[in-house]
């Protein structure tokens, strides 16, 4: 019975998160739209759903986060796709990101060498 109550507890905890970060997605809160993104990317609730996921990021990014650039990146980097990869740093760089402007140059020079064009 204790364990029932446990994960009772910790059920009505993710629920409130969830609850909480879409509340402060709704009013445009930045950091909740890239915590619940990411929440959504891991799994952290039991849910994945990589669309969503995205769906936020870009709402982040559209809303000037940096963090949602950088999120959209790396899923471009995972999903090996070069050129939406090289649009996010660029965006991420041009917002005054200098770890995204490096990593925008180490890609470039990597294509450069590899004989890609972009």
């Amino acid at each position: 019975m204790c364990q029932q109550k446990e994960c009772e507890f910790k059920m009505t905890g993710w629920i409130n998160k969830i609850t909480e970060l879409k509340r402060l997605c709704e009013v445009g809160d930045i950091q909740s739209i890239i915590d619940l993104g990411k929440s959504y990317m891991s799994g952290a609730f039991g849910i994945i759903d990589a669309k969503e996921a995205v769906t936020l990021f870009n709402r982040a990014a559209d809303l000037g986060s940096i963090d949602g650039m950088r999120c959209l990146a790396d899923i471009a980097c995972e999903d090996r796709d070069i050129e939406s990869q090289i649009v996010w740093l660029r965006r991420a760089a041009k917002a005054r990101c200098e770890l995204s402007a490096l990593e925008l140059a180490n890609l470039l020079m990597e294509n450069l060498f590899s004989g890609q064009q972009n």
